[in-house]
């Protein structure tokens, strides 16, 4: 049955429950409102923490990150890819394997033809966009009440999360495409595009 947070008839799947986690991170109490949305991905090994049992919580996602975090989302596979081209991402960078296929699948793109910046916060835009272009959400049947999207070449992505419950603003007329994201958020919006129990209804 379609929630009332829809116009159009959704799919629903048996969600698969979270299982009681084996991974514990000290900066995640019980309380915290990512926390099901952070082990959910960090039991089927999608997420990481950063260390010395911390998730990161507060800390910015670059987009390297969200390179790993998407192909293990989406079990890609890191052989065999070709050269993206990328003056910034030489053949002896940590993460190049992972950014090749992230960009020959489409996944992601550069920031310019010769540049994929992979140190740079992603932006909420950003992270639209990427999301919209893995998931593939249905186009929505109403407006979205953001004031600071328009026509940007992100405005698509963002109305489709928004009708899909992937995200909401940072307001409740303001989308924020500029802002950054942090771990938590990038944690929150990955698990909600994954399995249909977390999106906001």
């Amino acid at each position: 049955a379609a929630s009332s947070f829809f116009d159009y008839p959704i799919i629903t799947t048996q969600p698969t429950p979270t299982p009681t986690p084996t991974i514990t991170f000290t900066d995640v109490p019980d309380n915290y409102p990512a926390k099901e949305e952070i082990y959910y991905l960090a039991e089927r090994n999608i997420l990481k923490g950063i260390g010395q049992g911390k998730f990161g919580v507060g800390e910015n996602l670059t987009r390297w990150q969200a390179v790993l975090l998407i192909n293990r989302a989406k079990n890609i596979s890191l052989e065999n890819r070709p050269d993206p081209g990328f003056t910034d991402v030489p053949k002896n960078h940590p993460y190049y394997d992972a950014i090749a296929a992230a960009v020959d699948e489409g996944l992601f793109t550069g920031i310019s033809a010769t540049k994929f910046e992979p140190n740079r916060i992603l932006t909420r835009s950003e992270m639209a966009v990427i999301l919209q272009r893995v998931y593939n959400f249905p186009e929505p049947s109403s407006k979205h009440p953001f004031t600071d999207v328009k026509n940007e070449w992100f405005a698509e992505s963002v109305a489709a999360l928004y009708a899909s419950g992937i995200t909401n603003g940072i307001s409740a007329t303001q989308f924020g495409p500029n802002a950054t994201i942090k771990r938590e958020q990038f944690a929150a919006f990955l698990a909600r595009s994954i399995d249909e129990t977390f999106r906001i209804k």
